[in-house]
């Protein structure tokens, strides 16, 4: 026996509960006939007590009912004896009015009456007939309890409820939005119960607690009937009566009809939102909405429908029930003559808007959108808006609506203050959910914003100037601004998860900058240069009289560098800190579910009586999600960024923030980030296949901002809306694992020029390796995988046909043999300069100008490069002359033909920046701008801008800014909203068509308010929109090669030059130092130069910068130096001796960069005939 046994060594005594005989210490086998009897037993027993029991149940039941039905008979003999007794005091000959009659009565009454039966209710009408002219303390016994009073007010309730709803159902048709309902007209013997009640009520408030809900739905009963008119002096007296119970507040009395008590919650402005607003089609007070308006207190109201907001969503009403008491509340807010509840009305329309903007925004549509929606959704069967409905919430966005909130906003004085703050907030909370609400019309509720003025103490100011001093008041703005708190911080305090009633001051003052931003960013793209630097630089001689409405709306060059600063320093950490900042997993999953639920309206196509549940309606905060937040804070700091770089006026180092990033091997952690990210995006790359085919049109998405004709079935917004958020949190992810690649995405301004240009280099770099290819291209033509023959007469042409094919292949090493006219090859191996010379080639042939025929890019008058904005449509249009039409094979084959020709020139031009081949390309800056994306579906966001224009059409640009500064009546010039393009061939004769800028555009006429939204939407039709579709094809070939997050590291000016080099002076020394000699000249033992040498480097030091550019094209084919000098030029820069004939002209082979120099013996001979090379021109030399 083990020391730490513990147990007891006595075999358990075995207890047999069986009721067998046995021994209980023996051993007992088992076997299954014993366990079968054993089990039988013990069901029966158990059968035989759930018997016995639902016996009881059953005998208990029947005593229950028989009990029951005996107590109804009894109570139904009793009050029929009773309705006798009342028939028999109203048998007698007694005149009306008659006291004792009313006393005996009042009890008789109240035990029997039941107003659904017809009998009952002529009894009750002869009762309210006598008591009709009878003093209120004569209608029943002295010393009645208020409890009996309240039960004849439920009563009579009930009676004008049941009859007022006779012949008038509520049930809804499967369409959401309209009612198979065809209202009674209602008897006018109903009127003696509602005066007898408006009497009690108004003598006694609490006789109607018990009903006060169903006597509000009462009125909205009646309001809804054909004769209701009969009955408004009727409803408005009784409503007036009821309503102001509210505000009653006196001491009891002894008489019972001279008693008021404080109202209890909720009050009667909460039933009669709650059950008379809430009801639609309420004829009377629709058509009577100035006579309603006149009684109603409008503070009240507003506080009502605050608190059935707090109210749990079953007491809340289905979001059918609480647009109509939207509509309603604007109508009414509509018709006051003044306003009583000031910025109340204002948080009363917020907190709705906050609530039903996802329903609003899916279903009110404008009517000037209402028929291509239609046409767009190809005939589906979507719910229609009653017209009330559609009629005033789109009131909202009016220029009355808009008007009258800042109006009621600033009827008291307004000036910087915290209460002003708060205000100021409240306005913006409700103008953010305006534009969430309506997206459709965002640019509409902007420009009215715009044109609107705030009242202050100091005078009236611009909407946008007021605004930015309230910013400026708030304390998240300056402790981000300054960072004197880590901007980590308060940023996780606004993302973290809040209700609309948990609002922290902070949050407050979020939505006041968040609205600034909204309009801020709006007026930056109405405004051209002088529009905003009237405010960097502003004339002291200049009046403020004499601005234009924009210019006013400019801010100071401090305003703009604090506000800069701020961007900066939140942009910064919402990007580099995003693992920290954005949403778990599960939250971004509830959240997605939550919005696209939301946006179907489950609750929308179930008639009002149906059991389903109600769908939740609940606040909705009107802070931004990560996301949201992250993208209108980047749109603000990106627009003026590519202000300060067109026309720079910030200090130099404004926007870099080196000082936050880790400066060791920062270019390393970025390469490992991308190849941590790409091994991801392999990983997804099953489920991206998955998210659409977008093989048909896949530039779709680069037209994505056009009006109606860009409208979207409701199935098909919802199933991209779902594709976007599971894109989004894909990204995000994928952010989350490179914080310094996401900097250099998406504000890559914040890194070093030169940094970013090393990071591209090693990103190409390492995606050579991963193609198994070499280095460079000129290392070997042995590593070529593809080779094409290309006839130098037709260069684009063969290039076209021979390597379009390959695709993304042409990212590896190509081998080019050039053909003469016989089809014999050219002598020459090509070592990499044959295809250097190819690519230059290709582009200089592709983008010249080609006399008599469509040329697929154009320039300016400055030589800046662009798509030909005509060329799609011109070829259109000589198709339909050809009588082809768009449905035909024909039609698509000829188009594709031309777009894959814009695909393959996009590729050309990525292969020159992957090779490091620098081109003589200038191009406009507003096309360069199209080039980066930093998105996981490659959208670009470049809407276009008034001063992009200048790059384009000089002619346009100038007319625009006439039209911007008419001093005049604009809409005497009648301009409308739509443009006219050209669809002619070059030299046939001029053939135009007009397209609609705006929906209804010809309808929509120019005026002094509407004309910067007009120059605005000319701009983006002639920069984006017109040559929207030849330029994704462009960049489709371009980012096949060139990943466009890569691109997304330069702004307009840096791809420029990594297109085509630097464009200041050049170094000598760093391309001396980067020189490679051969032949003769190159360097020996001794280490010295070869004298020619020494004077061409003496006789360039002499040259001026313009014939340093001229010699380096010479030899190179580009007169712009590599970005970071010329040690990185491919190959390297190379002179080689070419003999001792001092007559012979220097020479080049610019395929390899090479200049052969004669060995000339002085130095005025070497300048003349270099001079004399450079200038005269030379073409691809093989020697």
């Amino acid at each position: 026996m083990f020391s730490t046994f513990t147990g007891n060594s006595r075999r358990p005594r075995n207890v047999n509960l069986s009721g067998g005989v046995g021994n209980p210490f023996a051993n007992t086998s088992w076997t299954p006939s014993n366990v079968s009897n054993t089990t039988k037993t013990l069901s029966d027993a158990q059968a035989e007590r759930e018997k016995r029991q639902a016996e009881r149940q059953r005998l208990k039941a029947a005593s229950r009912i028989q009990r029951t039905w005996r107590g109804h008979q009894a109570r139904s003999r009793l009050a029929n004896h009773r309705r006798a007794a009342f028939d028999d005091l109203y048998g007698d000959p007694v005149s009306s009015g008659n006291t004792g009659r009313l006393h005996r009565v009042f009890d008789i009454l109240l035990s029997f009456c039941r107003p659904a039966r017809p009998d009952d209710l002529r009894r009750l009408l002869q009762y309210t007939n006598d008591a009709a002219n009878v003093e209120l303390s004569n209608l029943c016994p002295e010393n009645t309890h208020t409890s009996r009073v309240r039960k004849l007010v439920e009563i009579l309730v009930s009676a004008l409820y049941i009859n007022a709803g006779n012949g008038y159902g509520y049930i809804h048709s499967a369409c959401y939005f309209s009612a198979n309902t065809l209202p009674s007209t209602l008897d006018d013997e109903l009127r003696s119960p509602i005066h007898l009640a408006t009497r009690i009520i108004k003598s006694i408030p609490q006789a109607l607690d018990s009903s006060r809900d169903k006597y509000f739905a009462t009125l909205a009963r009646i309001s809804q009937q054909t004769n209701a008119a009969s009955w408004l002096d009727d409803v408005l007296s009784t409503l007036s009566v009821t309503l102001q119970v509210d505000s009653q507040c006196t001491e009891p009395t002894s008489d019972l009809f001279e008693r008021s008590t404080l109202i209890s919650s909720p009050s009667a402005y909460t039933s009669f939102a709650s059950q008379f607003l809430t009801k639609e089609h309420i004829s009377l007070f629709e058509k009577s909405i100035g006579r309603f308006a006149s009684i109603i207190d409008a503070k009240q109201l507003c506080d009502a429908i605050a608190y059935i907001y707090t109210l749990p969503r079953s007491s809340k009403g289905s979001a059918y029930d609480l647009l109509w008491l939207l509509a309603h509340f604007i109508h009414l807010a509509r018709n006051q003559t003044h306003s009583q509840a000031g910025v109340g009305q204002i948080r009363s329309v917020f907190v709705q808007l906050s609530a039903l903007s996802s329903e609003i925004s899916a279903r009110v549509t404008p009517k000037s959108l209402s028929n291509e929606s239609e046409e767009a959704s190809g005939g589906a069967n979507q719910p229609t808006v009653d017209p009330y409905l559609s009629d005033h919430l789109l009131w909202l966005i009016s220029n009355e609506g808009t008007s009258k909130i800042l109006r009621d906003f600033t009827a008291g004085s307004i000036q910087p203050s915290r209460d002003a703050l708060q205000s100021t907030s409240l306005l913006a909370g409700y103008l953010l959910t305006l534009l969430q609400s309506f997206p459709d019309n965002a640019d509409d509720v902007r420009m009215r914003l715009f044109l609107e003025q705030v009242t202050t103490r100091e005078g009236s100011l611009p909407t946008i100037i007021f605004l930015w001093q309230m910013v400026q008041e708030t304390a998240v703005f300056q402790s981000l601004r300054k960072e004197s708190e880590q901007p980590l911080g308060i940023l996780k305090r606004y993302l973290q998860n809040s209700t609309q009633f948990e609002e922290s001051v902070e949050d407050q003052e979020w939505r006041t900058i968040l609205l600034f931003l909204e309009l801020y960013t709006f007026i930056l793209r109405l405004s051209d240069d002088e529009d905003f630097f009237s405010g960097i630089n502003p004339s002291p001689l200049r009046d403020s009289s004499s601005l234009s409405r924009i210019q006013s709306c400019s801010l100071s060059f401090e305003d703009v560098k604090s506000l800069t600063l701020f961007l900066k320093n939140v942009a910064f950490t919402l990007y580099y800190r995003a693992r920290e900042l954005s949403p778990t997993l599960e939250e971004s999953q509830t959240a997605v579910q939550s919005r696209l639920d939301s946006y179907f309206g489950a609750d929308s196509t179930q008639p009002k009586d149906s059991a389903a549940p109600a769908t939740v309606i609940q606040l909705r905060s009107t802070k931004l999600d990560f996301d949201s937040l992250r993208e209108i804070i980047s749109s603000a700091m990106t627009m003026l960024y590519e202000r300060d770089s067109r026309k720079p006026f910030l200090p130099k180092d404004h926007w870099l923030v080196t000082d936050k990033l880790q400066k060791e091997d920062f270019v390393s952690a970025v390469i490992a980030e991308e190849e941590r990210q790409r091994q991801e995006e392999i990983a997804d790359s099953d489920e991206e296949m998955e998210d659409g085919d977008e093989t048909i049109s896949s530039f779709d998405r680069e037209i994505n901002f056009t009006f109606a004709g860009q409208r979207l079935s409701r199935h098909a917004r919802m199933e991209r809306l779902r594709a976007q958020q599971m894109r989004a949190q894909r990204e995000r992810r994928l952010a989350e694992m490179g914080p310094k690649l996401e900097i250099l995405k998406h504000m890559p301004f914040a890194v070093p020029f030169d940094t970013r240009v090393m990071i591209f280099r090693q990103f190409i770099e390492l995606d050579m390796k991963r193609r198994d290819s070499p280095l460079s291209l000129f290392s070997s033509a042995t590593f070529a995988k593809h080779a094409a023959q290309i006839r130098r007469g037709q260069l684009f042409e063969d290039a076209f046909e021979e390597l379009y094919k390959v695709g993304e292949g042409l990212k590896d090493p190509i081998q080019i043999t050039f053909v003469d006219r016989f089809d014999q090859p050219e002598a020459g191996i090509d070592g990499g300069g044959v295809t250097k010379e190819f690519l230059i080639s290709v582009t200089a042939e592709a983008f010249g100008d080609q006399d008599g025929s469509l040329n697929m890019f154009t320039s300016s008058p400055d030589g800046l490069l662009y798509p030909n904005p005509i060329a799609i449509d011109t070829i259109k249009e000589t198709m339909r002359e050809g009588k082809l039409t768009e449905s035909s094979p024909e039609w698509r084959h000829i188009l594709n033909a031309q777009l894959q020709r814009y695909e393959f020139l996009g590729r050309i031009v990525g292969k020159c920046m992957y090779e490091g081949i620098l081109v003589d390309l200038n191009f406009a800056g507003f096309f360069l701008l199209k080039w980066p994306s930093s998105g996981p579906k490659e959208e670009n966001n470049y809407k276009g801008s008034i001063n992009d224009l200048r790059d384009m059409d000089e002619e346009l640009y100038k007319g625009m800014l006439r039209l911007k500064n008419y001093p005049g009546d604009v809409s005497e010039l009648g301009i409308d909203f739509t443009v006219t393009d050209q669809v002619s061939m070059p030299g046939a004769p001029i053939k135009t068509v007009t397209k609609l800028l705006v929906a209804n555009g010809d309808q929509v006429y120019v005026t002094n308010d509407n004309r910067p939204l007009y120059i605005s939407y000319m701009a983006r039709h002639r920069l984006v929109v017109q040559s929207a579709v030849q330029t994704a094809a462009f960049l489709r070939g371009l980012r096949a090669i060139i990943r466009p997050s890569w691109l997304s590291m330069f702004n307009q000016s840096e791809l420029q030059r990594l297109v085509g080099g630097d464009s200041s002076e050049i170094d000598i020394e760093d391309l001396r130092q980067n020189t490679v000699y051969s032949g003769l000249y190159e360097i020996g033992d001794d280490n010295q130069e070869h004298p020619t040498i020494k004077m061409f480097w003496k006789v360039l030091r002499g040259f001026t910068d313009a014939q340093r550019r001229d010699l380096l094209k010479y030899v190179s084919s580009t007169p712009r130096a590599p970005l970071l000098g010329f040690s990185q030029l491919r190959p390297r820069f190379s002179i080689r001796d070419a003999g001792t004939d001092e007559e012979r002209l220097p020479s080049t082979s610019t395929c390899v960069n090479l200049l052969k120099l004669p060995r000339y013996s002085n130095e005025r001979t070497l300048r003349e005939k270099l001079l004399y090379a450079i200038t005269s021109g030379a073409g691809f030399d093989l020697s």
